[in-house]
């Protein structure tokens, strides 16, 4: 009687920790959503209105722990946006219109360097802001053979790929003015727990990334801002590693290649760049 209790009870903590994992995911698409259709409703991202989110995709950091869901933002079968959510709470921790990092340009990566990807196990990589890799390791071995490969910063290779190739037509059908750089720039208000409410201020970009900076420094980065920081000294930083640059009427501009090697400098120097090779 006693080893039927036991099971009955092993059985019922097995079948609460699956339901308490399905309502979680259900719950994390659930936001994913409503998140989306919230900022569809903003200049720039109408687009997104009548998308799908695509099935969630499993982003580890280089300890192989899981650290975010990639979602594809999905219309008339071509990504158009893609959205990182935070496993843990729910939280967008990035989204961008147009493809991630992880669709063509990871795949005309693999494609160049495809002897070192043959017959190999992969896994993507997401170690935070900007920090984008790609596990490799042999098939049918645990703990041999492994390599952290920063794709987006291999130096080596060159690589063009238009981000933007399928959602510019959609865009244009709305008379949204784009140029083959850039996007005209929307301030969208989101507000997290722990990130502060600050206005625009030379320009989107640094902008932007203080915000992503100040939420990592909250969230197990404790020095990526030192105490005698302003916010204001932070975006100034930010201003010059991104090559942000004036562009008349008060306004700025940054490409989005600089913007990404200038978030990825700041963080550098902060030493938290390095858990990826």
């Amino acid at each position: 009687m006693k080893k039927f209790i036991s099971i009955m009870l092993i059985c019922l903590l097995i079948s609460i920790s699956c339901y308490s994992t399905f309502a979680n995911e259900i719950a994390i698409e659930n936001a994913t959503k409503e998140f989306k259709e919230k900022i569809s409703t903003h200049k720039g991202f109408e687009v997104w209105a009548k998308a799908k989110l695509s099935k969630k995709i499993k982003l580890y950091n280089s300890e192989e722990k899981l650290s975010a869901y990639l979602f594809n933002v999905i219309r008339e079968d071509k990504i158009i946006g893609y959205m990182l959510v935070n496993p843990k709470n729910k939280q967008i921790m990035e989204y961008a219109l147009g493809q991630s990092p992880y669709a063509d340009y990871l795949s005309n990566y693999i494609e160049l360097k495809k002897e070192k990807f043959k017959n190999k196990k992969l896994t993507l990589l997401y170690d935070g802001p900007s920090l984008y890799g790609v596990l490799v390791e042999e098939k049918n071995t645990v703990g041999k053979g492994k390599e952290i490969i920063d794709f987006t910063n291999d130096g080596s290779i060159k690589i063009d790929v238009d981000t933007m190739k399928d959602i510019r037509p959609l865009l244009e059908e709305i008379d949204l003015q784009v140029k083959s750089i850039t996007i005209q720039s929307t301030f969208i208000e989101e507000k997290l727990s722990n990130v502060p409410y600050y206005n625009v201020y030379h320009g989107c970009g640094p902008t932007a990334g203080y915000h992503i900076v100040y939420y990592w420094d909250k969230t197990g980065y404790p020095n990526l801002i030192i105490s005698s920081q302003s916010a204001t000294n932070v975006i100034d930083e930010l201003y010059d590693k991104m090559g942000t640059f004036p562009v008349g009427g008060g306004n700025y501009a940054t490409l989005p290649s600089s913007y990404a090697k200038g978030l990825e400098k700041y963080m550098n120097q902060s030493k938290i760049c390095n858990t990826i090779i």
